[in-house]
């Protein structure tokens, strides 16, 4: 088995979604204090939602948390730089030679065209992993071939 092909455990509450976290999602989901304190109450919940799901944070989504907590510190805000969140259900995603392999091979950067830096590999993973992508943000609404699932939108319509 390659590094990236995640494998669910064999039990009977594991369920075969997967979900790859954008860094909007995750910035929310671990900063209590946003602007918007409602998006974190979603992301939260959505993550609490399907705990028994499998979640994927790309392992370059550390480094541009990382930048956005700097850049909020840098702004005057308070920032929580250590996180507790990987387990055997949140799984950090290589991005390595394998992975730049099945991206080539695909054609993802072609089928993706529109989306830049992160956003391009976030999608990547979630077509590759066939995996829901977990986003706050606007760029993915015209993405087709991905299932893409807005945190916030989906509490809108519960509440």
């Amino acid at each position: 088995m390659e590094k990236n092909d995640i494998q669910l455990r064999d039990d009977k509450n594991t369920s075969d979604k997967k979900f790859v976290w954008d860094t909007s999602a995750f910035v929310s989901l671990v900063r209590t204090n946003d602007i918007d304190e409602k998006c974190h109450c979603d992301c939260k919940n959505f993550m609490l939602d399907h705990e028994h799901d499998i979640h994927l944070f790309s392992a370059t989504l550390w480094f541009e948390f990382q930048a956005t907590l700097s850049r909020k510190k840098r702004e005057g805000q308070k920032v929580l730089r250590d996180v507790y969140i990987l387990n055997d259900r949140r799984l950090v995603y290589s991005i390595d030679e394998n992975f730049l392999r099945k991206t080539s091979t695909l054609k993802l950067y072609e089928k993706f065209e529109n989306l830049r830096g992160m956003d391009l590999i976030h999608a990547c993973i979630a077509f590759i992993e066939k995996a829901h992508l977990v986003t706050l943000d606007n760029h993915f609404r015209n993405v087709a071939d991905i299932s893409i699932i807005y945190p916030n939108e989906c509490f809108d319509k519960k509440r």
